[in-house]
């Protein structure tokens, strides 16, 4: 039902992003709509965004994901340190591979989201085959005769669990931070977005119902965020969750590459704006080296990413990260929609 809700929420989201990014068809997102809005006091609204851009703006979460799977792929336990290294790696092969090869960079953004399509099919199709019972899943309707029995009673668990699940929708505002990288920018918002994120949308929720017929409630809850390796050892065995999980990680790579690319040009038209930073605006808002994408802008987003996937322990960073991102956020979004 959370999934559901996360649907419509983001649905509506959208077509109030739309309005704003069909006024204001430039780079910047929530940070030119709050502007617009909010004109006094003055610089209020900008300061706000800024701290929770850079402070909070962080792409932690995909890094920590693409890291427990390449361990699952490599047959090893997840230690702290591993695990914290890989992605730590992830993030600084991201912000290199941006600032240095810009169209590289998204040559691989295109491709990975592409990727995470076809892997969200490849679940949905295997689901369906699943729950025609042709598979070693002895009862794949188990977990649906009785589905909300033994659920949780605490409003907090719900208010937690549905920022998690708009986080796995976040990805349809992207847009709205780099329309100045955007062909024809007002056009292709009114067709890109309510088509990227209906096809998404559509995918999640058929992509739970195969989790749900592959393993137990029990086992989803233990998986933490490897419930797609999960699923593969479930339903074609261990060989095939080592072999499958490489696609995961691939897919959390891409979200990785994608938020990035976009918080750069984010943090690129902060310092244009001359918000205070170390060293001088000119540097922080330039394209070096290259002319053509914003390394400053990226180390900027590297520094808090590091940061948080260093400090909490593996175990709890995942849903430390989307707890501690979702409600700033969502205070954001309120106020753009107020």
């Amino acid at each position: 039902m959370l999934w559901v809700l996360g649907f419509l929420l983001s649905f509506c989201g959208l077509f109030i992003w739309l309005e704003f990014g069909t006024m204001f068809p430039r780079s910047g997102g929530e940070k030119v709509y709050l502007e617009a809005v909010y004109t006094k006091p003055k610089y209020l609204a900008t300061v706000i965004f800024t701290v929770n851009a850079i402070i909070l703006g962080f792409t932690a979460a995909g890094c920590i994901v693409f890291a427990s799977n390449i361990l699952v792929v490599a047959g090893q336990a997840a230690g702290s340190w591993t695990e914290r290294g890989i992605a730590v790696g992830v993030m600084l092969f991201v912000t290199l591979l941006h600032g240095l090869t810009p169209k590289t960079g998204i040559l691989l953004m295109n491709v990975l989201s592409i990727s995470k399509i076809v892997i969200l099919l490849f679940v949905v199709i295997s689901g369906w085959v699943v729950l025609s019972g042709k598979t070693r899943v002895a009862d794949p309707y188990v977990n649906f005769r009785n589905a909300f029995t033994g659920s949780s009673t605490s409003s907090n668990d719900y208010a937690t669990a549905t920022f998690k699940v708009l986080d796995a929708y976040a990805g349809w505002s992207n847009v709205n931070y780099v329309m100045n990288n955007v062909r024809n920018p007002i056009r292709t918002l009114k067709i890109a977005g309510p088509l990227g994120l209906g096809i998404c949308s559509v995918l999640y929720l058929l992509a739970n119902v195969a989790y749900f017929a592959a393993a137990s409630k029990e086992e989803i809850g233990a998986s933490g965020v490897t419930v797609a390796a999960l699923f593969f050892k479930n339903v074609f065995g261990s060989v095939a969750e080592r072999a499958l999980s490489v696609f995961v990680a691939l897919s959390a790579l891409g979200n990785v590459v994608t938020v990035t690319f976009a918080a750069s040009r984010v943090n690129q038209e902060l310092a244009k704006e001359g918000i205070p930073l170390p060293f001088g605006n000119k540097f922080w808002a330039s394209n070096w080296p290259t002319g053509k994408s914003p390394l400053p802008g990226l180390i900027i987003h590297l520094i808090p990413s590091v940061i948080v996937i260093i400090g909490p322990p593996p175990a709890v960073a995942f849903p430390f990260i989307l707890d501690i991102g979702g409600y700033p956020q969502q205070i954001v979004n309120f106020f753009i929609v107020v």
